[in-house]
């Protein structure tokens, strides 16, 4: 039985849990568009996208693939260094269909109850982003004598799925904000456009690329879950003028352990060989049934490997039953990291 065979099995045994993705935080709160740069509102009942999925991940000189029917589930938050501009791309899954309406209005609401009277909102309306309905806000607020600028467009994909764009600055000038949405593209190739002179092409989630400004480095952390989120990976990747972890694997498991309280099973470190790296694994199962109110088993995979100057921190993690599916997909996940120079 193959991997994806399997997902489906769960998934018919289960109900599918889409966890929502928690967007209300200080930095990435709205998001706003200037009305003149945009095409004209379409109507509510506007082009739907389906999901797909765009299988390679391309980031600081090191390339590797999604697996096969995996969601990418990643914060893609883009970050100037000093962190006086931040552009975020956030998506939500519902296990209920919602309408744009429903959907902007719930995001009103959160704005309102987060942070009440402190902000001052400029502008609001419709857009057509991408061929899709979209809704949007302008607004300021002030944080420690600091005057922030942030935008906030909501676009729903499908009933069940949509995207939040934000844009904060120091600026209030839009017309950057106003690029990035008009360059966002859903494709289902796999294959973006060429960028804007000034901005890089980045992906941004499934089938989400857009023109980023180059200033804006994207994020460390790529995230994934099987489709029941009964498996979840991760991959972090570092240049070497990045702050990084400095824990070596070992140090890794034993803070899994949680000094000795957790019992791990397995554990014995490895090497990793990988194409134009190598590195070192570690696979075990965290024993924490003796807790006396939430017991847990898990079945973890960690591993540390670099690939030329790039230092890349892997984990995955599932319930036990799943452990040779883990490992299934482990396998493929890190035998697809490659140097970015590498060709298919």
């Amino acid at each position: 039985m193959t991997i994806k065979q399997r997902q489906k099995k769960r998934i018919g045994l289960m109900k599918k849990s889409l966890a929502v993705l928690s967007i209300f935080c200080f930095f990435t709160l709205s998001h706003h568009i200037h009305a003149s740069s945009l095409k004209d509102p379409i109507p509510a009942t506007g082009k739907e996208i389906q999901e797909t999925i765009m299988h390679n991940i391309t980031t600081r000189n090191v390339r590797f693939k999604i697996p096969a029917g995996y969601l990418d589930t990643t914060n893609y938050s883009f970050n100037e260094k000093n962190n006086q501009e931040q552009l975020s791309v956030n998506r939500t899954s519902f296990d209920q269909p919602v309408s744009l309406d429903q959907l902007y209005k719930e995001k009103q609401d959160e704005l309102s109850s987060g942070m009440g009277d402190k902000i001052k909102i400029t502008e609001e309306g419709s857009a057509n982003i991408a061929g899709i309905n979209a809704k949007y806000m302008m607004f300021s607020f002030e944080d420690h004598g600091v005057t922030f600028f942030d935008r906030w467009a909501v676009v729903l994909l499908n009933p069940n799925n949509s995207i939040l764009i934000s844009y904060l600055t120091q600026n209030k000038d839009n017309a950057i904000f106003n690029h990035i949405l008009s360059s966002l593209t859903l494709s289902e190739t796999g294959k973006p456009s060429s960028a804007t002179k000034g901005y890089t092409r980045r992906q941004a989630g499934h089938n989400i690329t857009l023109d980023v400004p180059e200033k804006l480095i994207p994020p460390n952390t790529y995230s994934f879950a099987s489709e029941d989120k009964q498996i979840l990976l991760s991959i972090s990747a570092y240049s070497p003028d990045e702050n990084q972890p400095q824990m070596t694997l070992q140090d890794y498991i034993n803070w899994d352990s949680g000094g000795g309280v957790k019992k791990i099973i397995g554990g014995e470190i490895e090497t990793l060989s990988i194409k134009g790296g190598s590195g070192q694994q570690a696979k075990y199962v965290i024993d924490y049934s003796s807790h006396p109110y939430s017991p847990t088993v898990q079945a973890t995979h960690r591993a540390d490997i670099r690939v030329g100057e790039t230092h890349l921190f892997l984990y995955g993690h599932s319930i036990p039953d799943l452990k040779e599916d883990l490992n299934i997909v482990w396998k493929e996940f890190t035998n697809s990291i490659t140097p970015a120079s590498t060709l298919d």
